[in-house]
């Protein structure tokens, strides 16, 4: 809500009031602009990811004392890892375990989870991929079969031309699939236009994922 403080009237109003907010520049003027109420489109996607993210952290708050003390320690070499990078960054337990568990439960939401941390890293899958498109659909094709236990997490992102740069973020899970002998291509339908694809690798035992590859922008007619 709005405040003011002692001084010329006005120079000491900031905060929201209604539907306008009140803006203080550097310089003391005071501006009024329109209150904005972020967006929750609440779309079925985003509510069945917020559904996964739920049902880890209350499994998280399950943990016995020796299940989370194994999850501080993981969270510690992660941590380790990164400033190894020269990346410096507070990696948290609660996280760690939630952001697997819910990538767990998105490939098989009727698996119970692991309650102890991956003994090992995950750097993804030796396979390449490669995107084409089709009248109202986008075919991604494989050079060999996934391994053992990974699954391969389509990614899709609308784009306005062939020269626009995809945002990692902004990539939206298409489905997984296993590429296997006999079945190295998968078909799916597509909304008309540029369509940026994506590829990640997840380790089906652990919700382990790669980093996203992008594999080029195609156009969909």
């Amino acid at each position: 809500m709005a405040k003011a403080t002692t001084g010329v009237l006005m120079g000491g109003l900031s905060g929201k009031a209604g539907t306008v907010v009140f803006v203080r520049q550097p310089n003391g003027a005071v501006y009024l602009r329109p209150r904005v109420t972020p967006r929750n489109p609440r779309t079925p996607a985003q509510e069945a990811s917020r559904a996964l993210v739920a049902r880890a952290a209350l499994l998280w708050r399950s943990l016995t004392v020796e299940e989370a003390v194994q999850w501080n320690l993981y969270a510690l070499e992660q941590q380790a890892s990164l400033q190894a990078q020269g990346i410096e960054r507070q990696v948290r337990a609660s996280a760690l375990f939630t952001g697997l568990v819910a990538k767990f439960l998105q490939v098989d939401p009727n698996a119970d989870p692991p309650r102890t941390p991956p003994s090992s890293s995950f750097d993804g899958d030796g396979i390449s991929v490669q995107a084409t498109s089709g009248t109202g659909s986008v075919t991604f094709t494989a050079n060999a079969p996934n391994a053992p236990g990974v699954v391969s997490e389509i990614l899709l992102q609308p784009v306005t031309s062939v020269h626009r740069k995809p945002m990692p973020r902004a990539f939206r899970h298409a489905g997984f699939h296993r590429f296997e002998p006999g079945g190295l291509d998968l078909t799916l339908t597509s909304k008309e236009g540029w369509v940026a694809c994506g590829l990640r690798f997840v380790r089906a035992a652990t919700g382990q994922a790669s980093a996203v590859q992008f594999l080029g922008t195609v156009h969909v007619g």
